[in-house]
């Protein structure tokens, strides 16, 4: 084996990929050791696309872009989402999820952390009381669809009732996952756009309704553009794009940086 590959290995095996990859030269001499290189640059590119395309490493983007939020709201929490609380750990989280048999979780997580709340509601445009059909399952609910046989009666509050409850200002991260109702959310979160805020949002693209496009429409018309695209998920039958995460900025945030490509 050329030295050069098993300097490559060594590397990968003590450090890992980032300390390996500058170890493959650009050229070589002898054509199967060039064509070894091409593969392993491609192998390695591949994996960092991959590993940027993750919203955790958008989040750690964006914190180095300067944004630092205060509050992190995580709408339809579920059993958590990680990449909020390991990204901004000092920021005051609110979780806000409508199935009961989520909360031990949530609180156990909550206890954990710096500063946290959980809320037990369901999000919308509205405050009041609705209906809330859960799956079997309890992963999924909806206030907007019949999801599963069982149906429960519950709270609906929106994104400003619940920031004015919490009483905490500064910047804001507004996390989305409502599986169809996403324009609604954000209608109950105007006063919350129109501060500093960043507004991470799942999207559908292929499904008999998709929200991709209501979903940027209704952002830009609050002065939003799409920062980046992360978490892309896939349709196993043919890889069709089946739905990703938008991350959105306002459009003079100084988080831009410079718009030059270099």
């Amino acid at each position: 084996m050329n030295p050069i590959f098993s300097n490559f290995l060594n590397a990968l095996a003590e450090s890992g990929l980032h300390a390996a990859y500058p170890l493959i030269p650009e050229h070589l001499d002898n054509p199967l050791d060039e064509k070894i290189a091409n593969e392993l640059r491609a192998i390695c590119t591949s994996h960092f696309i991959r590993q940027r395309s993750s919203k955790l490493n958008a989040l750690f983007n964006l914190k180095r872009s300067g944004f630092n939020p205060t509050v992190v709201f995580d709408v339809g929490a579920q059993v958590g989402t990680p990449e909020l609380y390991n990204a901004y750990p000092d920021a005051h989280h609110v979780f806000i999820e409508p199935v009961a048999e989520c909360l031990p979780i949530l609180n156990d997580i909550a206890g954990q952390l710096k500063s946290a709340t959980v809320v037990n509601c369901a999000v919308s445009n509205v405050n009041g009381t609705t209906s809330l059909s859960v799956t079997p399952s309890r992963q999924y609910s909806s206030i907007d669809a019949k999801m599963g046989d069982e149906s429960r009666e519950i709270d609906v509050k929106t994104v400003d009732a619940i920031y004015e409850d919490i009483h905490i200002e500064g910047p804001v991260l507004l996390k989305i996952d409502v599986d169809g109702i996403e324009v609604k959310v954000l209608q109950g979160a105007k006063s919350v756009l129109r501060h500093d805020c960043v507004v991470v949002i799942e999207a559908s693209i292929a499904d008999e309704n998709p929200r991709f496009n209501r979903v940027v429409e209704y952002l830009s018309s609050y002065g939003y553009e799409v920062y980046d695209i992360v978490d892309p998920l896939y349709r196993q039958s043919d890889w069709h794009l089946w739905q990703v995460d938008l991350i959105f900025v306002k459009t003079r945030s100084p988080t831009w940086g410079s718009k030059a490509y270099n």
